[in-house]
C-alpha cells in the first residue's frame, strides 16, 4: 500500500522491520527500485545493507538487477575479485577489470578474462595493449595472429621467435603465406616467406603469377650467381608462350642477344630482328640481318627492302663475299647493272682459286678483263 500510495522510504522501513519481508528478494529489488526512482539513493543503500547484509550477497542482488556496475564495489568489498572481474567486464569497465586482474592470483581462472581484455584492446586497435593481456595468459598464437592480420610482420615474428620454436614459426608463417598468396596479396606473402628465410618460396610464387620482374628483383638479392641462366630460362619459357617481345626483354638481360634475334628470324619477325641486331650488335649486325632477311625474298622485293634500307650496293658485295653470286646477279641485274661485270670479276678469281681455270675463264671474259683470262 505504501509503495502504491508513493510513499517507498515508509515501505523500507517496513520491510527491514518484518523478517519476511526482508528475506523477499523481489519485495526488496521493488522497493529498491521506487527509492532510487524517486532519488532516494542512500535510502536504497541502507536498504540492500539491511536486506543483505553480507557484501557479496549485496553484490549478487545488484548483479541480478543488472545493476553490473554498482556491485563491482561490493565484491572487492567481500574479496571475491573473480565475480568483481566478471562485474567488470560484464559492465564494460575496462580500467576496473584491469585494476582487478592484477591482483587475481589463480593463473587457471585469469586466461578467460585476460582473453576477453586482448579482444578489446585488439578491437581498439590498441596493439601493444592487446598483446600484453595475450601474452599474460599464454596465448601466444593470438597475439601473432592479431599482428598478422594487422600487418605487423615483423612484431608478429619477433612474438613468434621468443615464445614458438624455430620448426612451428616456419610453418606458421608458411602456411599463412600461402593463405595470402591465394588471396592475390603477394607482396603481403612474400614478406612472409622472406622472414622465415624462405625466398625460394617466393621466387617461385611469383614465377606462378607470371610476375617475373619481382621474380628477378628476388633471384638477384638471393640468388646473384643463377640471375643470368634464369633470364635466359625465363626468355626461352616466353618464347614458346609467343610472348617475343617479353622473351627478348629477358634474352637481354641475359646477355644473349644473338637469341632474340634468332628467335625473331624464326618467327619471320625480320623487322625486330633488326631492330635487336643493330641496337645491341651495332651497325655490322644490322646489316648481317638484313642480308639474311633478304635471302628470304626474291626479284623485286628484295631490291626493294635493300633500298629501304640502303643497303643495296653492301649486300651485293656481301653476296659476293659469302660465294653466293647468283644472288648478287639477281640483285644486280634487276637494280644495278654496272656492278654486274665486277660480280663477274670476283666469281672469275674464286674459280680460279679452286683451278677452275676454263670457268674462270668464261667469267673473266663477261668481265670484260681477256688479260687475266691469259694470265691464268
Amino acid at each position: 500500500m505504501y509503495l502504491k500510495a508513493g510513499m517507498p522510504a515508509r515501505a523500507a522501513r517496513l520491510a527491514t522491520n518484518v523478517d519476511e519481508m526482508r528475506e523477499d528478494p523481489e519485495l526488496i529489488h521493488r522497493i529498491a527500485m521506487s527509492l532510487l526512482k524517486a532519488e532516494l539513493n542512500e535510502q536504497a543503500g541502507e536498504l540492500y545493507e539491511k536486506a543483505y547484509p553480507s557484501e557479496e550477497e549485496w553484490g549478487d542482488q545488484l548483479v541480478s538487477n543488472k545493476q553490473t556496475d554498482a556491485a563491482i564495489s561490493h565484491y572487492i568489498e567481500a574479496g571475491n575479485n573473480i565475480k568483481a572481474q566478471d562485474a567488470a567486464i560484464s559492465a564494460r569497465q575496462w580500467r576496473k577489470a584491469i585494476q582487478i586482474i592484477e591482483v587475481i592470483d589463480d593463473d587457471a581462472a585469469l586466461k578467460p578474462y585476460l582473453m576477453k581484455l586482448g579482444q578489446y584492446y585488439a578491437g581498439l586497435n590498441d596493439l601493444p595493449k592487446a598483446e600484453r593481456f595475450y601474452v599474460k595468459g599464454g596465448m601466444y598464437n593470438e597475439a601473432i595472429a592479431m599482428y598478422n592480420q594487422a600487418g605487423e610482420w615483423e612484431k608478429a615474428h619477433q612474438l613468434a621467435s621468443k615464445f614458438l620454436g624455430a620448426d612451428k614459426v616456419a610453418v606458421m608463417y608458411v602456411n599463412q603465406a600461402q593463405v595470402l598468396e591465394s588471396e592475390g596479396k603477394f607482396r603481403e606473402a612474400e614478406r612472409l616467406y622472406i622472414s622465415v628465410h624462405e625466398p625460394d618460396l617466393a621466387i617461385t610464387m611469383y614465377k606462378n603469377q607470371c610476375q617475373f620482374d619481382q621474380m628477378m628483383r628476388l633471384v638477384k638479392e638471393y640468388h646473384t650467381e643463377l640471375v643470368e641462366s634464369t633470364h635466359l630460362h625465363l626468355a626461352a619459357q616466353l618464347e614458346q608462350e609467343n610472348n617475343y617481345h617479353e622473351a627478348e626483354k629477358y634474352f637481354i638481360a641475359g646477355a644473349n642477344w644473338k637469341a632474340a634475334v634468332n628467335m625473331y628470324r624464326g618467327a619471320d619477325m625480320w623487322e625486330d630482328a633488326y631492330r635487336v641486331a643493330k641496337k645491341e650488335g651495332g651497325a655490322n649486325s644490322g646489316k648481317q640481318v638484313v642480308f639474311l632477311w633478304v635471302r628470304t625474298l626474291r626479284g623485286d622485293a628484295a631490291v626493294k627492302l635493300l633500298n629501304k634500307f640502303g643497303l643495296l650496293e653492301q649486300c651485293i658485295d656481301y653476296a659476293c663475299e659469302s660465294m653466293l653470286f647468283e644472288f648478287a646477279f639477281e640483285l644486280a641485274r634487276i637494280a644495278m647493272k654496272q656492278k654486274v661485270p665486277d660480280i663477274h670479276y670476283k666469281y672469275a678469281m674464286v674459280l680460279e682459286d679452286e683451278s677452275k681455270f676454263s670457268e674462270a675463264e668464261a667469267q673473266f671474259i663477261q668481265a670484260g678483263k681477256p688479260k687475266e683470262a691469259v694470265l691464268i
